[in-house]
């Protein structure tokens, strides 16, 4: 399966309708499932292994960048399309676990009203879910895909980067 819709982000700053044209029949051709699946998986480990493993204390925000990547990953797995930008939908499409669901929520609702910078113990549920997931996804083979000759992203590249 190789879908891509052009960039997705409920924000957009400023607009060129021409770079957005070429950037999103080059995002098509060269979207690849297997890329984003090992980014995110590392995106996971990483910030688990910085900001989670083994500590008396967490930043309770840092649950967020451990928990976006995995879903995602869950959400490659299942075969859903491109990984969505909101966490709202990912955690709605992918998240069974209701234990989890409620703590996220918790989290989010937090972070929503200005406490994301929190330090608290670990939250159990998201601890146990994390240490569960987490290799059971290093264990998933990647999905096999194909992306297109990096020369012509090289090109797009010195067009809009290097010419500002």
């Amino acid at each position: 399966m190789k879908e891509c819709r052009e960039l997705k982000s409920p924000l957009v700053y400023r607009a060129d309708p021409l770079f957005a044209s070429e950037f999103g029949a080059l995002a098509v051709q060269f979207y690849s499932l297997r890329r984003c699946f090992a980014h995110y998986l590392h995106m996971a480990y990483g910030n688990w292994r910085d900001y989670l493993r083994v500590r008396d204390e967490v930043s309770l925000k840092k649950y967020l960048y451990v928990f976006r990547p995995l879903l995602a990953c869950r959400w490659i797995e299942r075969q859903l399309g491109q990984v969505p930008m909101l966490f709202a939908q990912l955690v709605e499409s992918v998240l069974d676990e209701a234990d989890v669901r409620a703590a996220l929520a918790e989290l989010v609702a937090r972070k929503q009203a200005g406490d994301e910078m929190a330090v608290a113990p670990p939250v159990e549920a998201l601890r146990r879910f994390i240490e569960a997931e987490r290799p059971r996804l290093e264990a998933l083979n990647e999905p096999d895909d194909a992306a297109g000759e990096v020369e012509e992203l090289n090109g797009f590249f010195r067009r809009y980067a290097l010419a500002a």
